[in-house]
């Protein structure tokens, strides 16, 4: 519940293609959202 948020993916240094670009939107988006969900039931824990 704790753990810090994963940071952003990091980009290589070269032009990526479309499903690349895809596939590491991907990753960052699904973090960012398991960390606001996590990040969510703890706020709620500790109103409680």
């Amino acid at each position: 519940m704790t753990a810090a948020c994963p940071v952003p993916v990091d980009l290589p240094q070269r032009a990526l293609r479309q499903v690349e670009v895809e596939t590491l939107w991907r990753a960052d988006r699904t973090a960012l959202l398991d960390c606001g969900e996590r990040l969510q039931v703890l706020a709620q824990w500790v109103a409680q």
